[in-house]
């Protein structure tokens, strides 16, 4: 690819020499320049762009597909959300290509992990090469800056990358007088270009006027990537060239919560989660000639269809099709792979190592930390977008058990959401888990690590995170089982709890065994429910889940352990006897079992659910 003319380039550089000679004139620096050795490394850089920005790889592919062919226009919003106030919603804008028309500042471009950052700059690199009217007026070439690769340094200095780059040294030139001698001599030496040298407002002149001939768009990618004392280096470099160059345009990513700086002359934006649209459009993208209607079916019919507004999460999940034919079938499965990917297995692909502030507060330890956060702001709060008071209230009764301060909930808060992305500010001093499925889930995994249900009226108010502790306890069967016999026995069933928590259930496809202790807890829950409520109409809830083999088979296993005693049973609803298709079975012998010493009595069960009785 012919991506530099060399006349061209030696015309550029000639008008660079002479209005830097004259610049440096007075300080008595010389520019050592080769047009050739210059062609040379821009050449070589503009190669490495080229191979690392036509394609999107990581370990779940079987092999790499190409940007443009997979790449979805995201939506950018105008102001990142959490500089709005409640109430306030951000404007969109549509289009990588239109945010720089929007504005004619350096652009900051923000987003949560996995949202689409870096595949945004590797399609805005691709357009640049092969579309000729996007920029073209003042574009002409890109120049990447991977921060992650300067990880290890003990400074890093965009200016000095930029120098390397077009491949320019600096020297300076001073006479000095030999010692008993009249004469003197010119010594020459490298004028340093990193920020710390005295001569950094002309050092950053010369490279600005070079990259405003060139026609450069610098893509500084992964501010978050980088210590985060290595940072304001970085970012007094980036002010500096944001008010030099005046033709080529920066383009910085990074985190939202990683970003708390003020740059002179940028405009920041935030990417948007994808939409409904933009879902169906990556998927059919990513299979390209494979249908993608059974994916988006499979997809929209989950408990985790929120989940996909991330591109990296949709990403996976498409990988996982493209390769199986199908995504994992339980979900459990699927809210272990978001949550592994966005705790470390991400960072880890991209070989970063993100460090805490705080002693022992590592990987697991966050996983438990976030665990609990859910379940008191799920189950006490009852919300799914928090306060900082809200935060703070929560922080302070379970920051002891991981060694967290007290008072420095803000900073953990923040430390999260760089760290992972799972719980993130919202707006101003609002939060919110990043998705509701893994606000769910994360409540589950505390609920089941304790050492038994906790005896909580508020968790009936929650069915779908008590459906997923089901599906992810050790032993489906008995879990479900000591729920019934056990908690729901000591509590009223509210009014339209019962379908509710068979359908998350179903949806969740829990793994029963066949066991008559199953078969005693499922008709327990259908008697208490409709005993307690006064109502059978979700009655017909019941009957998706008697469908489920494990549930029949449990049933007739009760065939040797009770016996119908009534034929009818007349349930009251709403003052009035309600002639049903109920009857009772009576315990008639024990059975032993890890969940109940003293069985039910007496059960209602439907006459179609003891077929074979006798």
């Amino acid at each position: 690819m012919n991506f530099i003319e060399t006349y061209a380039l030696k015309k550029i550089l000639d008008k660079a020499l002479k209005e830097g000679n004259i610049l440096f004139g007075k300080e008595n620096f010389q520019i050592i320049l080769s047009s050739q050795q210059t062609e040379d490394k821009i050449r070589f850089h503009l190669s490495k762009i080229v191979n690392w920005s036509n394609e999107i790889s990581f370990r779940d592919l079987e092999e790499a597909k190409s940007t443009s062919q997979t790449y979805v226009d995201l939506d950018f919003y105008l102001t990142p959300k959490k500089l709005l106030y409640s109430g306030n919603s951000p404007q969109k804008v549509h289009s990588i290509k239109k945010i720089f028309s929007v504005t004619d500042k350096h652009i900051v471009l923000l987003g949560q992990p996995g949202a689409g950052k870096t595949t945004s700059m590797k399609y805005l690199a691709n357009l640049i090469f092969h579309d000729e009217g996007f920029l073209s007026e003042t574009i002409k070439y890109p120049f990447l800056i991977r921060l992650r690769e300067y990880r290890t340094e003990s400074k890093i200095s965009i200016i000095s990358i930029l120098y390397d780059i077009v491949g320019i040294s600096l020297i300076a030139e001073k006479k000095v007088k030999k010692k008993g001698e009249k004469e003197y001599e010119v010594r020459k030496y490298q004028i340093p270009t990193d920020s710390n040298q005295s001569n950094k407002e002309l050092v950053t002149f010369f490279l600005s006027s070079i990259l405003d001939e060139l026609g450069i768009l610098i893509i500084i990618d992964g501010l978050d990537e980088i210590p985060v004392g290595l940072r304001d280096n970085v970012i007094q470099d980036i002010s500096s060239l944001s008010l030099s160059l005046k033709k080529s345009r920066i383009i910085l990513t990074s985190r939202v919560g990683d970003y708390n700086y003020q740059i002179n002359n940028t405009k920041e934006f935030e990417i948007c989660p994808l939409g409904d649209n933009q879902i169906e459009s990556f998927t059919k993208k990513w299979l390209q000639d494979k249908p993608n209607k059974e994916l988006l079916g499979q997809l929209k019919g989950s408990p985790f269809y929120d989940a996909t507004i991330r591109p990296l999460t949709l990403s996976h999940l498409c990988a996982i099709y493209d390769r199986e034919g199908t995504i994992p079938r339980k979900p459990k499965t699927v809210y272990r792979k978001i949550v592994n990917l966005l705790l470390e297995e991400w960072d880890l692909q991209k070989s970063i190592i993100r460090t805490s502030n705080y002693s022992n507060f590592e990987t697991d330890r966050k996983f438990e930390f976030l665990t609990n956060l859910a379940y008191f702001l799920s189950i006490n709060k009852n919300k799914s977008i928090f306060t900082t008071e809200d935060f703070k209230e929560v922080y302070l009764n379970i920051c002891e058990n991981y060694g967290l301060p007290k008072f420095e909930s803000k900073k953990v808060a923040e430390e999260l959401e760089t760290h992972n992305g799972l719980f993130i500010q919202s707006g101003y001093e609002m939060y919110e888990f990043a998705h509701l499925s893994m606000q769910e889930y994360l409540t589950a995994e505390y609920i089941v690590r304790l050492p038994s249900i906790p005896f909580n009226r508020l968790l009936l108010s929650h069915p779908n995170e008590i459906a997923i502790s089901t599906a992810i306890s050790s032993n489906s069967t008995f879990y479900f089982s000591s729920l019934c016999l056990n908690f729901f026995n000591s509590f009223q069933i509210p009014e339209d709890f019962s379908g509710a928590l068979i359908n998350r259930l179903i949806l969740e496809k829990v793994d029963f065994n066949y066991h008559p202790i199953l078969g005693v807890a499922f008709l327990f829950f259908l008697t208490k429910s409709v005993k307690d409520t006064k109502s059978v109409k979700e009655l017909r809830f019941f009957d998706n889940l008697y469908n489920l083999d494990s549930i029949k088979i449990s049933i007739h296993k009760l065939n040797n352990y009770y016996e119908v005693v009534e034929e009818q049973e007349n349930i009251l609803t709403n003052g009035e006897a309600s002639t049903i298709d109920l009857i009772a079975i009576e315990n008639k012998t024990f059975f032993e079992n890890e969940i109940s010493s003293n069985l039910p009595k007496k059960l209602l069960a439907k006459k179609s659910y003891l077929i074979n009785w006798g």
